[in-house]
């Protein structure tokens, strides 16, 4: 912040010799002083990307990042900041399978009975797996009475 404030003050001061004075010394030689301590302004640009983090799911595919900072340089003297992303993703995979509860299939259609007078529907239940638990109470098979089957 200093060297800002230096430098709008050399500006300022070359800008009023230059527009009232014939030629001031003193200010003439501030602003060569000054760029030659630091001539240019300075971009900013990336330092190397860090390690990968840890995956964020214990089981399955989940999201591991990195990041790099704008400090190499770090812009000064009014350059501009790095350009593009500092946090990096990608797509990771953990060896152990997630846990699979069981679950019940959708209800198949009503159909006639075989033996007549009713009709019956059926589901599945699949799973579980890999340690979930099993589906939820409830029937495999359903009945209801229709006197039009046969």
């Amino acid at each position: 912040m200093t060297d800002s404030i230096v430098l709008r003050s050399v500006i300022f001061c070359a800008a009023i010799a230059s527009a009232f004075l014939e030629e001031d010394a003193t200010c003439q030689r501030t602003l060569e002083d000054k760029v030659k301590l630091d001539p240019c302004p300075v971009n900013g640009n990336w330092a190397q990307w860090g390690n990968w983090q840890g995956c964020s799911t214990t089981c399955g595919p989940g999201l591991t990042r990195r990041t790099r900072t704008c400090s190499n340089p770090k812009p000064s003297m009014l350059g501009n900041d790095c350009q593009g992303d500092e946090t990096d993703y990608k797509l990771c995979f953990n060896d152990n399978p997630c846990q699979i509860n069981g679950f019940w299939s959708e209800w198949s259609a009503w159909n006639c009975y075989i033996f007549g007078g009713k009709r019956v529907r059926q589901r599945s239940c699949y799973g579980p797996m890999f340690g979930g638990v099993d589906c939820p109470p409830g029937n495999k098979t359903e009945f209801k009475i229709d006197t039009s089957c046969h």
